[in-house]
């Protein structure tokens, strides 16, 4: 749950780090299904989204 955690809040971060979350979201070994599953039990599903769509990273496989 640690990695979840810290997955989720570096997408939530309001720190300028799309080129990073880019590279670790747009891995072929990427669990969106664990993304989507997490970031729900967390909460943080539809803050999630926003925040991929105000850094631009829609197209990764949301």
């Amino acid at each position: 749950m640690k990695k979840s955690k810290a997955s989720i809040a570096s997408i939530l971060s309001f720190e300028p780090n799309e080129t990073e979350l880019r590279t670790q979201l747009g891995h072929k070994n990427m669990d969106w299904e664990w993304f989507v599953k997490a970031s729900s039990q967390l909460g943080v599903m539809t803050t999630a989204y926003c925040r991929l769509e105000q850094k631009g990273l829609l197209d990764l496989g949301l």
